[in-house]
């Protein structure tokens, strides 16, 4: 089992830490662009607020990218503050999945809640989100 995964079982005895490493492999979704990262190292806490699962954590890594101005190849380091909040089930109508939503438009609504079923939950789509969308979106320059 992935250090990823976290079954509710362990979540009914209090929180549960997480501190793992993982290839983008291990982070990309079935179908989704390869985007040359690096590790990343997912660290948190994993806790319960019923009827939802919070997590705090920090996400750590790096990317490999042309610098935008010289093109040169360039290793860009980062470092992601995250807060994701977990509810067993199926999103509720009219609600959008995490990944359609901006995250500067986010405004703590039901839209901001991962929803999953079975018994795990798993912390590689948010990780991957956060990680896909700021490699995507951010100019890279190289310092020398």
């Amino acid at each position: 089992m992935s250090g990823l995964k976290i079954p509710l079982s362990v979540l009914e005895r209090g929180a549960h830490e997480v501190d793992t490493s993982v290839s983008e492999e291990g982070l990309r979704p079935e179908g989704a662009k390869q985007l040359a990262l690096g590790t990343t190292r997912v660290r948190g806490k994993m806790t319960t607020v019923p009827p939802r699962y919070v997590f705090f954590g920090v996400l750590t890594g790096k990317y490999f990218r042309q610098c935008d101005r010289c093109l040169t190849n360039t290793e860009v380091l980062f470092k992601y503050d995250v807060i994701w909040t977990f509810q067993q089930g199926v999103a509720s109508e009219g609600v959008e999945p995490v990944s359609e939503h901006e995250i500067d438009e986010t405004d703590g609504s039901e839209s901001e809640i991962v929803f999953f079923l079975g018994a795990d939950i798993d912390l590689a789509l948010p990780a991957w989100e956060a990680v896909s969308y700021t490699h995507l979106t951010l100019p890279t320059k190289r310092i020398v």
